[in-house]
């Protein structure tokens, strides 16, 4: 739903807005016994028209993001345990992220740190800009999409928090691969 509600646009000239949306999705309701509806998750995208520019500057199309990332393929890992949509690779790192790549590798879901999601929003601005303005051929990685899922337990109580971010695989090439670096920002605490 998300990512159908942005329009592709032929010039998009961002306003302040547009970096602070938050869209809000009700995932999985359910009946209690009083007859409520409570909703089993909350799904929230954040500043969708941003993430859907770089994509497009990025050369995806959202058929091509829907194809990949779509309900039916991550809803059925998340609902059914379908482990054949989404392929698991855990960090063996620092961060404890979990990384996921869509079932045709070419983006890579990505859990972060609170942190890092804060972070993420506040430098957006300059991260759009200099991918579709300044250096649109930069070799950055992509973001190509800021989540957070709040899950609910009995009565609506939230349980946990789970801060994600959607990213193209920068290993899905055609080209064969020869040799692979982890390069790391810091020698801080390493």
């Amino acid at each position: 739903m998300s990512v159908d509600a942005t329009l592709d646009l032929p010039m998009f000239t961002p306003t302040e807005k547009d970096y602070k949306i938050r869209c809000e999705f009700g995932v999985a309701p359910y009946k209690t016994t009083n007859s409520d509806t409570v909703k089993a998750c909350s799904f929230f995208d954040y500043a969708p028209k941003i993430f859907a520019s770089i994509r497009k500057f990025s050369g995806v199309s959202k058929e091509q993001y829907l194809e990949s990332l779509g309900p039916e393929k991550i809803l059925g890992y998340i609902f059914k345990s379908n482990f054949e949509t989404l392929s698991e690779l855990c960090s063996s790192g620092k961060s404890g992220s979990f990384f996921y790549y869509s079932f045709d590798g070419r983006f890579l879901i990505k859990t972060i740190p609170r942190r890092e999601f804060k972070m993420m929003k506040d430098m957006l601005r300059n991260y759009h800009v200099y991918l579709t303005e300044r250096n649109t051929e930069s070799m950055i990685s992509r973001v190509f999409g800021l989540h957070k899922v709040i899950f609910y337990r009995k009565r609506g109580k939230m349980s946990q928090k789970l801060y994600f971010s959607v990213m193209n695989n920068v290993f899905h090439t055609t080209k064969k691969i020869d040799l692979r670096y982890d390069l790391k920002g810091s020698t801080y605490g390493r």
